[in-house]
């Protein structure tokens, strides 16, 4: 990459969503941000978005009790169930984004990197070096 900045943004969960209200944005904040990141972006560095999940896949993951792993068979559903819940907060704030006029791309996580007892063992960035070098800014959230 020839620009010599690298800036991570984590947007937390519970600034993004109501955590008191299951699956619900927050977005009169989110358009905010996206303006305030859009006026705040110069070209001279590259910026990596990164998002909590707030009260989207926080509420599945509870319920199927995904941080234990496979545990039963409820288990694997729940881990889809956490994903799409996951997507669809993630959607909002990439449709947000796109809307501010920013050029974002969402990485998913769980598409480039593999975890073992709730830590990551292995993880493939080459997708996100790429965004990087084509002035892209990686959406990711986890």
């Amino acid at each position: 990459m020839n620009k010599s900045r690298l800036y991570i943004l984590k947007l937390g969960g519970s600034l993004i969503t109501d955590k008191l209200r299951e699956y619900t944005p927050r977005i009169d904040v989110i358009r905010r941000l996206a303006m305030e990141i859009k006026e705040g972006y110069i070209d001279d560095y590259k910026l990596i978005i990164g998002h909590g999940g707030g009260s989207f896949p926080h509420v599945s993951a509870a319920k199927y009790k995904t941080s234990l792993g496979f545990i039963d068979e409820d288990s694997k559903r729940g881990m889809s169930i956490v994903h799409y819940d996951a997507l669809r907060l993630n959607m909002i704030l990439l449709k947000e984004f796109l809307d501010a006029g920013l050029n974002v791309y969402t990485i998913h996580p769980s598409s480039i990197s593999l975890s073992k007892r709730g830590k990551i063992v292995s993880i493939y960035i080459k997708p996100i070096i790429q965004l990087l070098q084509n002035d892209i800014i990686p959406l990711v959230y986890g």
